[in-house]
């Protein structure tokens, strides 16, 4: 039985289209086929089995006893009113003397303990005001990013990967997921609520990291492997090949771009590293190493169907995003994510993968960068839903109509606004019956975000009809209306 969200498969083709169902935490089902090649098994962890987006996501600081004592209410509420009385006395101060009250400022990240030369002393303040770089992208065409990366010097062709990494580490960084708290209803600070990795592309200041790695973020800054953090801007996302392009603005900094290279020359054995933080920047530009074991990977990641370079070059939570290297010093490929079960045992214990790490080709990453640098925004049209294919004999063995059964249905998509819930099944598009989930994301792809279908549907013995305004699957949400799955008489 096929499985696939918003009937999209994605390989190399950024036109194509797929569900936002990009969830850092893949904790819906996938259908899998049974032991009789047709009853479904529901996987706990979607996404080939049990593969996910290797982000970095800090524990939750501990809470202290003082913040969670319960009780005496006295002392809590004589210290709060000493507080006010305090900050009273000095705007009172700030008045009759004409100056203005000092806050504490609270920066939206970290203080740089090393400035790159040429550096601003204060990279998140202009004019004394906080910079809050909001993560949503402002559509604005620019012109392609100069490509302007030089493979490092290598002076031993028998081990070149001392060289590799010397030359190579200054241009890999850290991307750090900021969350703004509410401290006490008027002050406000920003978090880290995950981390991840990324490297320059262009001494103009771009940078590639995966979309995942940003998601949810209120600002996003950028850590060089001398210490250095600035706020970056978000030119743009695409959650459906996982791939977000930054900007940083250090004109005066000399960036150090790594050389891109040619993906599609890759054969399966080639040695190759990946670079990235693995568990978090406490271990920030850590090398691996490995081979590539496998070519045009197929995985279905988060509900999205891609091609992958696989490699058992060790990946973990904070890779995602870092550069996979050639032995030439040439990126090929973005670290995405890896396989954590291989199988399960007779008891239903998972069994751990080793070796299973997955990296998007760099040929097909730079197709996405390059529209969401000179178009300013990437377009997919989708209608915000998942399906499982009902073939024959489902059709007879559950008296069940053939076609596509609606697993599951994103909160205010197109898909629901039309109507469709979790259980009905898909007949028809545009009056051709369909067979397939690829019959529907053909029709699909075929057409532009704005374009009109018309979907007639089974529900409860009754069959009905609706039209549907495709949607842009980058600007659809992630949530599953009302946590509803189809499919549950399958099992």
């Amino acid at each position: 039985m096929d499985f696939y969200t918003d009937n999209g498969d994605h390989t190399n083709d950024h036109n194509n289209n797929s569900s936002s169902n990009s969830k850092q935490e893949n904790n819906q089902p996938t259908a899998h086929p049974g032991a009789d090649g047709h009853n479904p098994v529901y996987d706990p962890i979607v996404s080939s089995t049990s593969t996910y987006n290797a982000a970095y996501r800090p524990e939750e600081p501990e809470v202290t006893k003082s913040s969670k004592k319960k009780g005496s209410g006295f002392g809590t509420g004589f210290a709060i009113s000493m507080l006010l009385v305090i900050l009273l006395v000095l705007i009172a101060s700030a008045v009759i003397f004409g100056d203005e009250p000092s806050l504490p400022m609270l920066s939206p990240m970290p203080s740089p303990s090393v400035l790159p030369t040429g550096a601003p002393e204060d990279p998140y303040t202009t004019d004394g005001s906080s910079i809050l770089v909001t993560p949503m992208p402002i559509v604005t065409a620019r012109p392609m990013a100069t490509l302007d990366g030089v493979a490092p010097s290598i002076t031993d062709p028998y081990n070149p990967f001392p060289d590799i990494i010397e030359g190579v580490s200054a241009g890999v960084v850290s991307i750090i997921n900021y969350e703004q708290s509410d401290l006490s209803g008027f002050i406000t600070s920003n978090q880290i609520q995950s981390s991840g990795s990324g490297f320059i592309i262009s001494s103009d200041g771009y940078i590639l990291t995966n979309a995942h790695v940003i998601a949810d973020a209120h600002s996003v800054g950028v850590v060089f492997n001398n210490g250095f953090e600035c706020a970056a801007d978000v030119i743009g996302y695409d959650t459906i090949m996982d791939v977000a392009v930054l900007y940083v603005d250090l004109s005066s900094t000399n960036l150090l771009p790594l050389k891109l290279g040619d993906s599609d020359t890759c054969r399966v054995g080639e040695f190759v590293i990946a670079i990235g933080d693995p568990t978090g920047t406490t271990l920030a530009s850590t090398p691996t190493f490995g081979i590539i074991s496998a070519l045009e990977r197929k995985i279905n990641i988060d509900g999205h169907t891609n091609a992958y370079i696989q490699t058992d070059a060790a990946i973990n939570p904070g890779n995602s995003g870092g550069p996979l290297i050639n032995n030439r010093g040439e990126v090929i490929g973005m670290t995405t994510a890896k396989t954590i079960t291989a199988s399960y045992d007779e008891y239903g214990n998972p069994i751990s993968a080793e070796g299973l790490g997955f990296a998007l080709p760099i040929r097909n990453v730079l197709k996405i960068a390059e529209a969401l640098i000179t178009q300013g925004e990437l377009q997919r049209p989708g209608i915000g839903l998942s399906t499982v294919a009902i073939d024959e004999y489902i059709s007879k063995k559950y008296d069940r109509p053939i076609g596509l059964l609606v697993y599951s249905v994103i909160l205010d998509s197109p898909a629901f606004k039309a109507g469709l819930r979790a259980d009905d099944i898909i007949l028809s598009c545009n009056s051709i019956e369909l067979y397939g989930n690829e019959a529907l994301s053909g029709i699909i792809q075929s057409m532009n975000v704005g374009d009109e279908i018309t979907v007639q549907y089974w529900r409860n013995g009754q069959i009905y009809e609706c039209t549907i305004v495709l949607g842009d699957l980058n600007s659809m949400g992630d949530t599953i209306y009302n946590d509803e799955y189809g499919g549950s008489w399958l099992e």
